[in-house]
């Protein structure tokens, strides 16, 4: 019961937060892109979806499975403490091999260097990622205290939106504020998981750093490839765009996304761990929890589609104002995204992830990945952001259609009518 009590906790919480955190957004998000523009907004977006590469390498796949060994050693604080600041190191180690990479594309390539200011206040992201343990407290199953945080940085840096963001330029004053809120809340919520959970200081050795690495090796490979076809998006649009139709672009993608953050973002964290501790005891247990949890995905996901497509013009008009009129039928085009990522969630992530199936997985990215580049580069050129959205509708579709049908070849039908039809029921977790 206390498990049970811990989980339905997590998600609530986790939800609360994740709700109250996009509503600081809703907020200044109406303010900020009629004070900047179309064509800042695009920029600045194009600043950190390529930022976002090197917060990925940094990253290298921790999330999960780091938090895939913290929830199995979850009772053993010597064990958890060495994970803990091995992980922490071994991010150290890859920001400075980042840097150096970093270092060298923003002053050659004339796109980047012209912009050199913007780029290099926007990396600072970078240094409050190798703090933020995320992946430690899903682990550890207190999801809550990473929303807490992340909450907490939003607040930071919507407080000092309406102050500081006055005219055009202040594109890089807005930036500054937000890597510097994300800075100093990852090193706050990395002091709190020390003090709070009793981490007991532990140096690492240079193998033990990496073997760290080499354990996470296949899923950062698996989080590159998946990333080709999420924040690549926004930068292959970059170069073939202008920074206006970026915007547009991003406009959309942000509300996407808020979308997803809302429901899926906290029902997938949380199930995480509690679908590993279900295969732990048993394959037939983890199954019996992953078909309920894919029926309540698949209804909730379904129906939050249904309203991003019909509401999708009043949605752009309110939050960003007439100017981003075109974003509409870009919203239209993902606004299914939600089911279909749903679907990839359960049946990846949450699916063959648990069953140790992640070599598969990076197959099945490795193919999206390849495709979602071929589709941006025959549509990009000709529908811009439309084309952008086009191609990333299909490769996601494709990634759900491929997860889906590798598990029911596995022997895991996840797709019940009984299921479906008894939704009031699907809520009823048992103890096992």
């Amino acid at each position: 019961m206390n498990h049970k009590k811990n989980l339905i906790t997590n998600f609530f919480s986790l939800s609360s937060l994740q709700m109250a955190s996009y509503i600081l957004p809703i907020i200044t998000v109406p303010y900020v892109v009629r004070v900047i523009g179309p064509a800042n907004y695009g920029l600045t977006s194009f600043a950190n979806a390529f930022v976002a590469y090197f917060v990925l390498i940094v990253n290298f796949g921790f999330d999960l499975t780091a938090s895939r060994d913290i929830s199995i050693n979850r009772e053993n604080k010597e064990k958890i403490s060495e994970i803990f600041f091995s992980v922490t190191a071994a991010k150290m180690f890859l920001t400075v091999a980042t840097s150096i990479l970093f270092s060298v594309i923003v002053l050659f390539i004339p796109k980047f260097r012209q912009d050199l200011i913007l780029y290099v206040i926007t990396y600072v992201i970078i240094m409050g990622n190798i703090f933020f343990p995320t992946w430690f407290f899903q682990g550890i199953e207190r999801l809550s205290r990473t929303a807490l945080f992340s909450f907490l940085a939003r607040l930071l840096f919507t407080s000092s939106i309406f102050l500081l963001i006055k005219k055009e330029d202040d594109y890089i004053i807005l930036q500054a504020i937000y890597s510097l809120s994300q800075l100093l809340i990852g090193i706050a919520a990395f002091m709190f998981a020390i003090k709070t959970y009793k981490l007991s200081f532990y140096i690492p050795s240079i193998r033990k750093i990496i073997e760290t690495l080499k354990e996470s090796f296949a899923m950062f490979i698996s989080s590159v490839v998946i990333n080709i076809y999420t924040t690549s998006n926004v930068v292959i649009l970059g170069f073939f765009a202008s920074n206006v139709e970026v915007g547009y672009f991003s406009a959309a993608m942000k509300l996407m996304y808020v979308a997803i953050g809302l429901f899926l973002g906290p029902f997938s964290q949380t199930m995480y761990p509690y679908v590993a501790n279900a295969f732990k005891n048993s394959n037939e247990n983890g199954i019996i929890k992953l078909k309920k949890i894919f029926a309540i995905i698949t209804i909730l996901t379904f129906f939050t589609s249904l309203l991003l497509f019909f509401l999708a013009p009043i949605i752009i008009k309110i939050m960003f104002g007439n100017k981003f009129l075109p974003a509409i039928l870009t919203l239209r085009i993902i606004s299914f995204l939600p089911f279909i990522i749903g679907i990839s969630s359960v049946c990846g992530t949450l699916g063959l992830l648990n069953l140790k199936y992640d070599k598969i997985i990076l197959k099945i990215s490795a193919v999206g990945a390849l495709l979602n580049i071929v589709l941006n580069l025959v549509l990009t050129p000709f529908l811009l952001g439309n084309g952008t959205a086009i191609a990333w509708l299909l490769t996601e579709s494709y990634i759900s259609i491929a997860t889906f049908l590798k598990l029911k070849q596995k022997g895991i039908g996840l797709f019940s009518w009984d299921e479906i039809l008894k939704f009031k029921n699907l809520l009823r977790f048992n103890n096992n």
